[in-house]
């Protein structure tokens, strides 16, 4: 019989769907069974990397904007890729739909290895100080990726961390000068007088690089300003080499102008290209990259006038308000002439403020250093000198070397002159106590001028203890270790 071709193919087809039926149920089965699963493989160790630069295992992040970071695991062949995401913070952390925030970042909850996930800075409105703008909070956040586990096959949960360092741009500023920091800002001084400038930012935490404004762990670290007179021609001014400190010398009207980068990123990217330069070519070339960016479209800098006048005025008054701390006997007291203390500094500010009635805005605080002090003890119902004194029984008072600028006599008793080293918030003298006296001691606060003929002010402690544990200096009536008086006249 003659076997049709068409016969043949009936069979084959049959056999041949006989074939993929058993293979499905055997993959079927085997589906069923995990054996068709794709291996789980969790990571053993993950970090963050930086999609800017394609940097591995970061863990600090500098920025000013929102950005974009990926976390990557130790190996290639991963295939348990959820990843949970957090804040590690000792504050409120607060869940909207699938995203956290910290009030500084805002994060997905959730993120993929290998896949990108956006950190975008929170802003606020601020209307004092940024005309009502939306504007970066800034801060310090620290972002945790932790990796899926299981516990029964042994595999425990990974973790890394970033930590984000917030920079706040800069709106605005304004040029602020002034003699002593413990000054308000003036725009009146007087001829030979060293000022101090600076800038004041808006919004006020954009004043320092990357948050880091001295709290959480920080050291305070603030934007760079850059300062220059207005003029060429100017020669009643004269900046102090490239500082903020700017000469008076003559009377008249100068203008300094300040400079500054809005962003901390943009400044380190204009001074990593001067890496190679000298110090004059480096500042040259910054000056430039900050005068130019005032036009860009975007600027990349801010700039800000002062104008203030030049006066020839002589002191005519002299308060002296003693802010006195802890001291330690037998060891070196330090006075300052007119310094902010900070709490734990054992050291003294005698307060001096050097006045002229007609003009009290003007700053006359660069004449402190004609300003002297003379210890004294009061000996057969006079007051004596205590230091020097030809009858050895009076010299309580001793001037280590170093101590002051040298002395000057005036109205007949001799005034010891302060060390006058950097600018006039650190003008000081320093005494030490002998070990073996217990009585009232005066500190004769002088203005060294005959013209001037302004009243010495007297301050007076009493000494109760010797040792070299502290003793307080204070004004109330229940602690009676030091008092202090002041005194207008030489009679009272």
């Amino acid at each position: 019989m003659k076997f049709k071709f068409t016969t043949f193919l009936k069979i084959f087809g049959i056999c041949f769907g006989s074939l993929i039926g058993v293979l499905g149920i055997t993959l079927g089965i085997m589906k069923l069974a995990g054996a068709m699963d794709e291996p789980k493989i969790y990571p053993t160790a993950i970090y963050f990397q930086d999609n800017t630069e394609a940097k591995n295992n970061i863990d600090t992040y500098n920025v000013d904007n929102n950005f974009k970071v990926t976390v990557v695991a130790s190996t290639d062949d991963v295939t348990i890729k959820d990843l949970k995401l957090d804040i590690v913070t000792s504050g409120k952390v607060t869940e909207k739909d699938d995203k956290i925030t910290d009030g500084i970042i805002t994060i997905p909850k959730t993120a993929k290895i290998g896949e990108s996930f956006e950190v975008v800075l929170n802003k606020l409105i601020n209307d004092s100080e940024c005309d009502g703008l939306e504007w970066i909070v800034g801060g310090h956040s620290t972002i945790r990726a932790t990796s899926l586990g299981d516990s029964k096959q042994g595999k425990p949960e990974v973790s890394a961390k970033l930590n984000v360092n917030i920079d706040v741009p800069v709106y605005k500023i304004d040029v602020e000068t002034r003699v002593s920091s413990i000054e308000e800002n003036s725009d009146a001084f007087v001829v030979n007088s060293t000022i101090n400038a600076s800038l004041k930012f808006y919004p006020a935490r954009s004043a320092y690089q990357f948050s880091q404004n001295g709290e959480g762990g920080f050291a305070k670290v603030y934007k760079n300003a850059y300062f220059v007179v207005e003029s060429l021609n100017d020669t009643k001014i004269e900046q102090q080499g490239h500082t903020n400190q700017f000469l008076t010398k003559d009377i008249g009207e100068s203008t300094i102008i300040g400079y500054c980068f809005k962003s901390t990123l943009k400044e380190q990217e204009v001074l990593k290209r001067q890496e190679n330069l000298s110090d004059q070519a480096k500042l040259n070339n910054v000056m430039e990259e900050l005068k130019n960016g005032l036009t860009y479209e975007n600027p990349i800098s801010l700039k800000s006038t002062k104008t203030f006048t030049i006066q020839n005025i002589n002191v005519d008054s002299m308060t002296v308000n003693a802010n006195i701390n802890n001291i330690y006997i037998d060891t070196v007291k330090r006075l300052y002439a007119n310094k902010t203390l900070d709490a734990n500094d054992m050291s003294t500010s005698l307060g001096i403020k050097l006045i002229s009635t007609n003009n009290p805005s003007v700053s006359l605080q660069n004449k402190l250093e004609n300003v002297g002090i003379r210890f004294l003890t009061i000996s057969n119902g006079e007051y004596v000198d205590c230091v020097n004194n030809a009858n050895a029984d009076l010299n309580i008072i001793k001037m280590p070397e170093g101590s002051n600028s040298g002395c000057v006599v005036y109205q007949g008793g001799t005034y010891f002159k302060p060390v006058m080293t950097g600018s006039v918030d650190d003008y000081f003298w320093e005494f030490v106590v002998n070990e073996d006296y217990a009585d009232t001691i005066y500190i004769e606060v002088a203005y060294l001028d005959e013209e001037a003929n302004i009243t010495p002010q007297k301050l007076s402690f009493r000494v109760d203890k010797h040792s070299s544990e502290s003793v307080s200096w204070n004004l109330t009536d229940s602690q009676k270790n030091i008092t202090i008086k002041i005194f207008d006249n030489e009679d009272d």
